[in-house]
């Protein structure tokens, strides 16, 4: 009897915290141009643009809400709600709030691991620059093909790379360089 007497009393306690945080989201939240905007509206799209592991002003997404509802209402009593700037600017806001499912932030995430990789490497780049006339024709493309494929082939057979370079790279920082540009990283 003890215990159906400490549950009931239990239950009488808890059961207005729970019909409470029922009723949550269909309590007013703001009224905009007369209409009620439903603080679930808020909070679903509160919860749609938190990133995966990252936290959000929720007073500074207030005011992202609450001016985006003004200018909706602002528009719609305007008729501007037909014109190409507001669809654009609405497009915006839809584009922004669908980023998050459209992102898979596990790939993200592989991506920039990679991308930190690549900027862990420096190589030493070489290079023999072959200029192209600036109203090309199908010969100059032809020549200019040859030319690297003579060049490659002296580099293969084992000639140094910058006397090749020397010889035949049409950029003049060649003679001082060689053809060596120095090391670099990934987005240098």
């Amino acid at each position: 009897m003890k215990i159906r007497s400490y549950y009931l009393i239990t239950l009488i306690y808890l059961f207005p915290v729970v019909c409470q945080a029922q009723d949550l989201n269909t309590k007013t939240l703001m009224t905009v141009d007369g209409n009620k905007i439903q603080a679930g509206e808020f909070i679903r799209m509160y919860k749609k643009s938190i990133e995966p592991g990252k936290t959000l002003d929720i007073d500074g997404y207030l005011q992202q809400f609450t001016i985006f509802k003004l200018k909706v209402a602002d528009a719609l009593s305007e008729g501007y709600d037909t014109t190409r700037s507001f669809r654009n600017e609405l497009n915006g806001y839809r584009t922004q709030l669908a980023q998050n499912y459209l992102t898979d932030s596990q790939i993200k995430e592989k991506l920039l691991q990679k991308t930190y990789q690549r900027s862990l490497t420096e190589i030493n780049a070489w290079h023999i620059l072959i200029a192209m006339p600036q109203e090309v024709s199908p010969a100059d493309t032809m020549k200019a093909w040859q030319k690297a494929i003579d060049i490659r082939e002296r580099i293969i057979k084992g000639e140094p790379f910058e006397i090749v370079a020397r010889g035949s790279s049409d950029d003049k920082s060649v003679k001082i360089n060689g053809g060596n540009l120095g090391y670099f990283q990934s987005f240098k």
